[in-house]
């Protein structure tokens, strides 16, 4: 599934925003700020801040899973696996 770039702007904003400030002293207006997008561009994608915070966990999610996978595939211990991970 291809995402907008804009839709990927915007998750990556938030999270960096969710981790610095927190999930409840973040809001909508903040997120449009500081991606540099209208609120009405942010509401296009995301209904509601709890929407984009599952898209952030999501997109972590899948993240995580990729670092896992590629550590899996490499040539090393079980020990070795975790700690790279």
């Amino acid at each position: 599934m291809k995402v907008s770039k804009t839709r990927t702007k915007l998750v990556d904003v938030a999270r960096q925003l969710f981790a610095r400030q927190g999930l409840d002293d973040t809001t909508m207006n903040d997120i449009a700020v500081a991606s540099q997008k209208g609120r009405r561009t942010l509401y296009t994608y995301f209904k509601n801040k709890e929407e984009i915070y599952y898209a952030v966990i999501e997109a972590e999610m899948e993240r995580l899973t990729e670092t896992i996978e590629k550590v899996a595939h490499k040539d090393l211990s079980p020990a070795d696996k975790i700690v790279e991970i």
